[in-house]
C-alpha cells in the first residue's frame, strides 16, 4: 500500500505550518525521467512505477485490488531543514560585519562570520571571499526569502553584493511509518542498497542512488532522508514505502508497552478509590522481543523509585534515576518523589505595580499596541487590565506578571514563546493571558522562550530553544506552546533566560541550566560535546542539568545565592563569599576574563572579585555586560561599538568592569542590557539609556546612536516614576508607577 500526501504544489501547507512534500504526477514523472536520463541504471520498483506513474495498468490493477480495503495512510514528510548556498561576487570584510551588524558573530578562528535572522529563523554562514551558506529553513521558499535577505542586508552596509550562483544542496526531512520494521530483514533482502550494523548505529543506511538521497531507517518506523531537494525527499518515501512493507513487524494482540500504560491506569483508580490491589504474586514479567526496540527511553515501576531500563540493557535490570537527567516532558514527577513544597522567596522578587510602557520596532506586534503600529521611537502605554509588577523583553516578545500572580504575552508566536492560542488575527499583538497558570512570582524571556516561577518553587516553560543549526526544541518532544513543569525534583528561587537557555537557583543554592550549549552558556558540557550534546544526543542538553561548581582556594562545592544571564553568557554569585562566577560567550571580553577565551565550565572572574564591590545585579547584551553594586553605581565591560558601554565616544573594549562616570552622581536601582544598547533605572525613577539607536529602542525619539547615558523622556513618562526595564531584541520595555507631582517616589 503507497502512501498518500496532500499539501499546495510548492510543498507548502495551506496552514502555514511545517512543510509536507508532496508533487502532483506529472512532476513526479518529470523528476524521474531527468535523473533517470542522466545514465543512471538504478531500477525502481514495480511497486514505484505504478505510484509515479499512475496511470497505466498496473496502477488501475492496484487501485482495485485495494478498493476494498482501507484507505492508504497519509504519511507526513515534515522538513526540518534546508540548506542553500549562493555567491555574494565581492570581498566582504568580515570584521566590519561584525562591528556594524546586527545580531553577528565573528568567529576568527574558522575565517566565518554568523549572522542570524529572526524572520525567518535561519542561520547565515558568511566568508570573506563573498560565499554564503544559509541554513534552518523549513521549505525552499524560506531559504530563497532568506538567501536575498542576508544579501541586502550587506548590501546596506555598503557592500556591492550581486546574488548570483543560488541553489539548494541540501534537504533533511523525516517522517514515522504507522508500522515497525525489522531491520535485519530488509538489510538482507536489500544488500546493494542497505546497510545495517545494529552495534554501529541503531538504524538501516539505505542509499537512492538516482534521487542522490539516503535514508536512515529505525525499527521504530521512524525514517530520516537527506537528499538535494525537497522534490527527492517526497520520492524517495515513495520508493521505500512498498519495500520496507513488506517487513513490517507483526502487531501484537496487545503490545507490553500498552499492557503497562493499563497497570498505571489501575494503580491511579485504585489510588483515588482509597484501596489497593494485592497481586504481586501474579505480576506478569513484561518480555520484549529483540527487535521491539520502542522509543521510550525508561519506562516506570509503581513499587518503588526506580526506573526500568529497555530490554537490549538486559531484563530486570533497574537502577536508581539520576537527578539531573530529568526531563519534564517525561512527566516524572512519579519516578523522584516530589519534594516538600513551600513559600519561596528571593531578593529579586517584585511587590511594587506600575504600568507598561514600549517602545522600538513592532514588526510582530512585540509593542502590545496592536497591529496598525509599525513602530514607537518614544515609550507608549500598554493596556493590560490590572497593575504589572514584572516585565521581560524576549527576542521578538513581551511577558507582563500581574501583582496577583498572572501572566500576560504579546509578540511573537511562530515557536510557541506566547503559551497561548492566537489563531484568532492580530491577537498575538496585544496582551493575552497564559491559562493555566496562577500564584506567578517571577518571569523570564529568551529568544523563543519564556518560563514562570510559582510561590512554591516550580518552573514552566513554553516555547523552543534554537541553536547554529536551528530549532533544537524546548523538551526532546520539540516545541511546547502550553506551559510544561521543567523541575519538578527541585523547589526554585529564581529563574533566569538568555537567547536560548534558561537558568534556575534552588532553594539549596544549586544552578540548573538546559538550553543552547554551544558557546558554553549551560556551564556543564564541554565544548567537545556542546553542538547538539555531541554523541550523547540532545537529552544531555535539554534535560535540565546541574552545574557543578568548586569554591576558589577551598575546593569545596560552592552554593550560590544569586544568577544572571546575558544572551550566550551565565553569571553567578557565590553565597558566602559574594565572589562572581561567569561561563559562556568571552569573544570581547564581556564575561570578565583577560582573555577571548569562551567558558563551558564556572570560573571565578577575578576583575569582579578584585574590586571589593557587592554586586546586586548584573545584565548581559550580546557582546557586553553592565553591574550595578550595592552604592547603586553602575559598570560595564566587553564590546563598546555603538556606545553600548555609556564611556563616551572612541573608547574601546573593556576586559573588567569600568566604572560610567557620567551617572557617578546617580544612585541606580536596576540594570539592564539589550543587545547592543544599555539601561539604568535611579532611585528617584528616572531611566537612563545608551548605545545602538538604530531599532528605536532607546526612546529617545531618533536613531542616533547614543555614547553617554541620556535620560529617556516622554508624554506618558510624565508623573510616572519608573520601576524597571527590560529590553529585547528590537524592543524594549519600562515599567513605571504614577506619582504625585512634586513629591519624591
Amino acid at each position: 500500500m503507497a502512501p498518500t500526501s496532500e499539501t499546495n504544489g510548492s510543498g507548502n501547507r495551506q496552514d502555514g505550518s511545517t512543510e509536507r512534500c508532496v508533487l502532483d504526477s506529472e512532476e513526479k514523472r518529470d523528476v524521474i525521467r531527468d535523473i533517470l536520463t542522466e545514465g543512471s541504471q538504478h531500477t525502481l520498483s514495480n511497486n514505484h512505477d505504478a505510484i509515479l506513474n499512475g496511470g497505466n495498468e498496473q496502477a488501475n490493477t492496484m487501485n482495485n485490488e485495494t478498493n476494498d480495503q482501507d484507505e492508504s495512510p497519509v504519511i507526513d514528510i515534515h522538513i526540518n531543514n534546508v540548506v542553500c548556498t549562493f555567491n555574494l561576487r565581492c570581498h566582504i570584510n568580515l570584521k566590519r560585519v561584525a562591528m556594524e551588524g546586527s545580531n553577528v558573530e565573528y568567529r576568527r578562528e574558522h575565517g566565518i562570520l554568523n549572522m542570524k535572522l529572526r524572520r525567518p529563523r535561519v542561520t547565515a554562514n558568511i566568508t570573506s571571499s563573498g560565499k554564503v551558506t544559509c541554513t534552518g529553513s523549513t521549505s525552499e521558499a524560506e531559504a530563497k526569502v532568506a538567501a536575498r535577505r542576508v544579501a541586502r542586508l550587506l548590501q546596506k552596509l555598503g557592500f556591492n553584493v550581486r546574488f548570483s550562483n543560488y541553489r539548494v544542496v541540501n534537504v533533511l526531512g523525516t517522517c514515522i511509518l504507522p508500522f515497525g520494521i525489522k531491520l535485519h530483514n530488509f538489510s538482507n533482502q536489500h544488500p546493494g542498497e542497505a546497510s545495517y550494523e545494529p552495534e554501529l548505529h541503531p538504524g538501516a543506511t539505505y542509499r537512492i542512488k538516482p534521487l542522490k538521497a539516503t535514508l536512515k531507517i529505525f525499527s521504530t518506523g521512524s525514517i530520516t532522508i537527506t537528499a538535494p531537494c525537497v522534490a527527492n525527499i517526497g520520492l524517495a518515501i515513495e520508493h521505500i514505502y512498498p519495500l520496507v512493507s513488506e517487513f513490517q513487524m507483526e502487531a501484537r494482540v496487545e503490545s507490553s508497552k500498552q499492557r503497562l500504560k493499563q497497570k498505571r491506569a489501575q494503580h491511579s483508580d485504585f489510588a483515588r478509590n482509597g484501596f489497593h490491589e494485592e497481586n504481586d504474586d501474579e505480576e506478569e514479567e513484561l518480555e520484549f522481543d529483540e527487535e521491539d526496540e520502542y522509543d521510550s527511553e525508561f519506562e516506570e515501576s509503581f513499587d518503588s523509585d526506580v526506573i526500568i531500563m529497555p530490554a537490549k540493557a538486559g531484563k530486570g535490570k533497574k537502577r536508581t534515576l539520576p537527578k539531573n537527567e530529568l526531563d519534564a516532558s517525561d512527566k516524572q514527577k512519579s519516578i523522584v518523589a516530589s519534594p516538600k513544597r513551600v513559600k519561596v522567596s528571593h531578593p529579586s522578587y517584585r511587590t511594587a505595580g506600575g504600568v507598561v510602557l514600549t517602545c522600538g520596532e513592532n514588526d510582530v506586534g512585540q509593542l502590545g499596541l496592536g497591529a496598525d503600529v509599525a513602530e514607537k521611537m518614544r515609550v507608549s502605554c500598554v493596556t493590560i487590565p490590572e497593575p504589572v509588577k514584572q516585565v521581560c523583553a524576549g527576542g521578538m516578545h513581551t511577558v507582563c506578571l500581574t501583582l496577583t500572580g498572572k501572566v500576560f504575552t504579546f509578540g511573537c508566536n511562530d515557536e510557541g514563546a506566547l503559551g497561548r492560542d492566537t489563531s484568532e488575527e492580530d491577537s498575538d499583538t496585544v496582551p493575552g493571558l497564559v491559562e493555566g497558570l496562577s500564584n506567578v512570582v517571577q518571569v523570564s524571556a529568551g529568544d523563543s522562550h519564556t518560563a514562570a516561577l510559582t510561590e512554591d518553587g516550580r518552573v514552566f516553560a513554553w516555547g523552543n530553544f534554537r541553536d547554529a543549526n536551528g530549532l533544537i526544541g524546548l523538551t526532546k518532544k520539540g516545541i511546547e506552546k502550553k506551559p510544561i513543569e521543567m523541575l519538578p525534583d527541585a523547589v526554585v528561587v529564581k529563574i533566569s533566560s538568555g537567547s536560548d537557555h534558561l537558568v534556575c537557583l534552588t532553594d539549596l543554592g544549586e544552578i540548573y541550566t538546559q538550553g543552547c550549549a554551544e558557546q558554553g552558556q549551560l556551564g556543564r558540557i564541554a565544548e567537545c560535546f556542546s553542538a547538539r550534546g555531541g554523541r550523547h544526543g540532545l537529552e544531555t542538553i535539554l534535560n535540565a542539568g546541574l552545574v557543578r561548581c568548586r569554591k576558589f582556594k577551598t575546593r569545596k562545592m560552592a552554593k550560590f545565592s544569586d544568577i544572571w544571564t546575558g544572551q550566550y553568557m551565565t553569571f553567578a554569585q557565590e553565597k558566602e563569599t559574594g565572589d562572581i562566577y561567569a561561563w559562556g560567550l568571552n569573544n570581547y571580553y564581556q564575561l570578565g576574563f583577560g582573555d577571548m577565551e569562551n567558558r563551558f565550565l564556572p570560573e571565578r572572574v577575578q576583575s569582579f572579585c578584585a574590586m571589593g564591590r557587592q554586586w546586586q545585579t548584573i545584565s548581559g547584551g550580546q557582546h557586553h555586560a553592565i553591574a550595578l553594586d550595592s552604592d547603586g553605581k553602575v559598570y560595564t565591560l566587553g564590546r563598546a561599538d555603538y556606545g553600548r558601554l555609556g564611556l563616551g565616544e572612541g573608547c574601546g573594549e573593556k576586559s573588567e568592569p569600568t566604572l560610567v562616570e557620567s551617572l557617578k552622581s546617580e544612585t541606580c536601582v536596576d540594570v539592564a542590557a539589550g543587545g547592543c544598547v544599555s539601561f539604568a533605572v535611579t532611585k528617584v525613577g528616572k531611566v537612563f539609556s545608551w548605545g545602538m539607536g538604530t531599532n528605536k529602542q532607546l526612546g529617545l525619539g531618533s536613531e542616533d546612536d547614543a555614547w553617554v547615558p541620556t535620560e529617556v523622556t516622554g508624554k506618558q513618562l510624565e508623573n510616572r516614576a519608573s520601576l524597571m526595564v527590560s529590553s529585547g531584541g528590537q524592543h524594549t520595555a519600562l515599567l513605571a508607577k504614577n506619582v504625585t507631582v512634586g513629591t519624591v517616589p
